[in-house]
């Protein structure tokens, strides 16, 4: 058990009347490969930007500067400011990690871990290099994409 941990990007795709043509969206779904029609507008798509299991050091950093420290399972708005200091301090740590150049209370400092029950081991080991890893991969995506909207954060267990 642990938290299983989400960023989406909410994406605001209601036609209002006032929009030109050139901003309103087209929204076509298929079910079953069938195409389906929504008997309502749509107003927002949510689209997945990241996803983790158990990333201790990446769920702290989240409640700790996007949570105000209040870990409720809530979810939260994220600012592309926020996650691009998230990712460029997961390239910090790596390069760390992976020169030598600093030990467990220099790792601490940059991006600490929290113990506890659901939060997995606190060492800064193979399991927080590949969740930084991702959390580079994941964030270099998200950051990349063209479509404007808005990041949360939310995690569960």
């Amino acid at each position: 058990m642990g938290p299983d941990m989400y960023l989406t990007k909410k994406v605001d795709v209601k036609n209002w009347d006032h929009l030109l043509d050139s901003r309103r969206w087209d929204i076509n779904a298929k079910r079953g490969g069938e195409p389906v029609e929504f008997g309502l507008p749509v107003q927002e798509i949510v689209l997945e930007a990241a996803d983790w299991r158990k990333a201790n050091a990446i769920h702290k950093w989240f409640v700790d500067h996007c949570q105000n420290g209040r870990d409720e399972c809530q979810v939260s708005y994220v600012d592309r400011e926020q996650l691009e200091e998230l990712l460029a301090l997961c390239r910090q740590v790596l390069e760390t990690i992976q020169t030598g150049k600093g030990d467990a209370t220099t790792l601490q400092s940059l991006l600490p871990t929290q113990s506890g029950l659901f939060f997995g081991p606190t060492t800064y080991d193979q399991f927080c290099l590949d969740d930084l890893r991702l959390t580079i991969e994941q964030l270099t995506k998200a950051l990349a994409d063209p479509i404007e909207g808005d990041f949360y954060y939310e995690a569960s267990w």
